[in-house]
């Protein structure tokens, strides 16, 4: 009898902590942050927005955008020259109102976006679809908790974006009479909104292609920083046999054999190939770092294939892939190529132009620089695809 109540006493205690602390930890801002994270992913709009305080968002977010466009505007006219420039300060500074309006008109628009991604809410017919594979690598490196304020810091953020984000900063706050937490300022929004809007009203010519058509902003290539630990244990990077491992791309992973791999079923095929492997050495701080090009292809009714650079660094005897490069490879003339006497990575993907599947009419040639850490794009230009 004694024994079993201790061994009860042995089952309880670990059972009563583990309930302690997942009771913690749904009261943490991390908890409130997956629970929004979920209700995006579903497309619940209404459990997410419980989330996120738009208004007081919206709000310090178009003072900051306000007073950035009076700064500029009236550095702009003062250069200028101009005799009537003090004219143009005063009535910069009378529209500054309305600018903060449609500013944070704006900004709660671009929230509700990416909260739902419903053109109905935001009543645009060109409300953008996030992609959410694309936000997927998004973590919290930080949450420093003080009383009912909370300082978050998320990194992950895709690469290349039009707002030119790196990093994004979340201030949270309890919610009275609860144990949620909720978004109440980013600060980063008020730039983001500014570079943004700087990007579709250039003050320099508009970068065109080689049939004079106006590129858009960001290339046709997903760049993103899983940082993602696999579990085998390696002395060096580049000593991996990459084309007799396991390759993984967002939720897929496959076992390549001799550079290659292919499933067959009722439904179709499904093949990956490994395309090149290249070595990165850092001779200043003695690490290394593997490059890895995949192909993937799909064939039902039709086929479709994509491109992905991986790259692997070591980190405790174990390969992380800390940045990966997607692209449309289902263009003649796709790929990706790296030189490694100037440490460049050039990728040609397809366009997004409207296209048929089957016919293609353009590749994005976009360059990449080796920063010692990541690939950080260089240039980008649009040519069509060879006939042959």
């Amino acid at each position: 009898m004694k024994t079993l109540k201790v061994a009860l006493i042995v089952i309880t205690i670990p059972a009563l902590a583990g309930i302690v602390c997942w009771y913690r930890y749904t009261g943490t801002p991390q908890h409130s942050l997956m629970l929004l994270a979920n209700a995006v992913k579903a497309k619940d709009y209404e459990t997410a927005r419980y989330f996120v305080d738009d208004e007081r968002i919206a709000d310090t977010a178009s003072k900051s955008v306000v007073d950035a466009a009076l700064q500029r505007g009236t550095k702009d006219l003062k250069a200028s020259e101009n005799p009537f420039s003090g004219f143009g300060v005063a009535a910069l500074q009378m529209m500054a109102p309305r600018i903060r309006e449609a500013a944070k008109d704006n900004v709660k628009d671009a929230i509700r976006q990416a909260l739902s991604g419903d053109d109905t809410l935001t009543g645009r017919a060109s409300a953008q679809q996030w992609d959410l594979r694309r936000l997927s690598q998004l973590r919290i490196e930080k949450c420093v908790v003080s009383g009912n304020t909370a300082e978050v810091l998320i990194r992950g953020v895709p690469q290349p974006n039009p707002a030119q984000l790196t990093e994004v900063h979340l201030r949270m706050a309890r919610v009275p009479d609860s144990r949620n937490w909720r978004i109440d300022e980013i600060p980063e929004i008020a730039e983001a909104y500014i570079k943004v809007m700087e990007t579709e009203n250039p003050s320099a010519e508009p970068v065109t292609d080689s049939i004079g058509s106006t590129l858009p902003s960001t290339p046709a290539v997903t760049v993103l920083s899983p940082n993602r630990v696999l579990e085998e244990t390696v002395p060096s990077v580049c000593g991996i046999d990459f084309s007799n491992s396991q390759i993984v791309q967002g939720d897929s992973s496959v076992q390549l054999a001799n550079g290659a791999y292919e499933k067959r079923n009722d439904v179709g095929t499904e093949s990956v190939s490994l395309k090149n492997v290249f070595c990165l050495h850092e001779s200043t701080n003695q690490t290394e770092h593997a490059v890895v090009a995949t192909d993937w292809t799909g064939c039902g009714a039709s086929c479709h294939s994509s491109g992905a650079v991986q790259i692997f660094a070591l980190r405790d005897n174990r390969p992380v892939l800390t940045q990966e490069l997607d692209f449309d490879s289902n263009a003649l003339g796709s790929g990706a190529t790296f030189d490694d006497k100037s440490q460049t990575l050039t990728i040609s993907g397809r366009s997004t132009e409207e296209s048929p599947d089957c016919c293609p009419k353009s590749l994005d040639v976009v360059t990449y620089r080796w920063e010692g850490q990541q690939f950080v794009q260089t240039s980008y230009k649009r040519v069509p695809v060879p006939s042959s």
